[in-house]
C-alpha cells in the first residue's frame, strides 16, 4: 500500500499493489486531513494521514482517481493509498477532526509533504517540528496537526508516551467516522489457484453475516432465482471485513451466486450478488438481486 517518496504521474501507477477498488466506500466518503488507524499489526497501532481525498491518476482501467495517504513507515515518509481492500484487511477506522478548515487542510499538507524522504525511526527523544529529520507514524500524523495548531491529545500531557504507545488517538483527539453500509455484498476476483477462482467478499453491510455460496461455478439465471444450485457451502464474515471462497470451474457453467439471509418484518429477503465471465484483472463482477423468502 506504499508507493515511495517521489511522484512521476505518467508511471505512478505502476507502484499500486493492485488497482485500488471504492466499491463499498466510495471516494466521496473521504476528506482531506482525515486520520486512519490500522489495528492488524503485530506490535502495535498505525496511523497516517489522507493528504488528498481524491488524487487524479492515469494508468488503470476502472478508477480515475484514488484516496493517496501520506505515512511514516520503513525505511522512510512516503506516500500510499487507501481503497476498500486495505480498510477491510487491516481493520481500519477512520477518525475526523471536526471543525478543520481548508486552511488547516493546507497546512497539514504542506507539513506531510515537506516530510516525504525522512527516516522512519522510532525515537524516544522526538523533535516534532517541521525539520525533525526522522519520523514514527503516530508522531508524524500528530505532528502534522500540531503544525496547523490542532492538539490531538489535549487531556494528555504526556504526549511522548501516548504517541509511542500508539494508544493515544480517540474520540478526545478528534470522532470516529463510521463507514457507509451498504445491502450487499462485494466479491473481488483475485485470481486462480489450484484451478479454482479466489475471491475475496466484503462485508460493508451492517452486521456480521454468514455467506452463502455455491462452491461451483453455475448458470447466470441460476444465480439470479437462487436456483438448482447443489454445492452450497457456508462461511462466516464479521463486519468491515472480508473472507476468501474458492469457486470450482463447472464445465460450461461461468457463473458465481453468494447469498446472505435478513429477515424483515414477516419474511426473509435472500440478498444476492452475482456475476459471470470471470477475469483474473476483473475488479468488480457483482450484479444484485433481492429475493424475498416468505416464512
Amino acid at each position: 500500500y506504499f508507493l515511495g517518496d517521489t511522484i512521476n504521474e505518467s508511471t505512478r501507477w505502476q507502484l499500486f499493489s493492485h488497482e485500488p477498488v471504492y466499491n463499498a466506500i466510495p471516494l466521496s466518503f473521504y476528506q482531506d486531513g482525515d486520520i486512519f488507524m490500522e489495528y492488524m499489526l503485530e506490535h502495535s497501532y498505525h496511523t497516517g494521514i489522507v493528504n488528498r481525498s481524491s488524487k487524479s491518476i492515469s494508468g488503470f482501467s476502472h478508477i480515475s482517481s484514488f484516496v493517496e495517504t501520506i505515512e511514516a513507515v520503513q525505511p522512510e515518509v512516503q506516500y500510499g493509498f487507501l481503497d476498500d481492500e486495505r480498510i477491510a484487511r487491516n481493520h481500519i477506522k477512520i477518525y475526523r477532526k471536526e471543525g478543520i478548515t481548508s486552511s488547516d487542510s493546507a497546512n497539514i499538507r504542506y507539513f506531510l509533504t515537506y516530510q516525504l524522504g525522512k527516516e522512519y525511526k522510532i525515537d524516544p527523544v522526538m523533535d516534532t517540528s517541521i525539520t525533525g529529520a526522522k519520523w514514527y507514524c503516530n508522531e508524524l500524523t500528530w505532528s502534522a496537526f500540531n503544525y496547523t495548531g490542532i492538539n490531538l491529545t489535549p487531556n494528555n500531557p504526556n504526549v511522548t508516551q501516548f504517541i509511542l504507545a500508539g494508544t493515544w488517538l480517540d474520540n478526545s483527539s478528534a470522532a470516529l467516522v463510521n463507514f457507509p453500509t451498504n445491502s450487499y455484498l462485494y466479491p473481488i476476483c483475485k485470481g486462480r489457484y489450484q484451478n479454482k477462482w479466489v475471491l475475496w467478499v466484503y462485508n460493508f453491510t451492517s452486521t456480521p453475516r454468514t455467506i452463502i455460496y455455491n462452491s461451483k461455478m453455475c448458470f447466470e439465471s441460476d444465480a439470479e432465482n437462487w436456483s438448482n444450485l447443489n454445492d452450497i457451502d457456508t462461511t462466516p464474515v464479521s463486519i468491515y471485513n472480508f473472507t476468501t471462497i474458492y469457486i470450482q470451474d463447472n464445465f460450461f457453467a461461468g457463473a458465481v451466486a453468494m447469498s446472505y439471509l435478513e429477515t424483515t418484518y414477516s419474511f426473509q429477503e435472500r440478498k444476492i450478488t452475482y456475476g459471470n465471465q470471470l477475469t483474473t484483472s476483473s475488479i468488480d463482477f457483482s450484479r444484485y438481486y433481492v429475493l424475498k423468502i416468505e416464512e
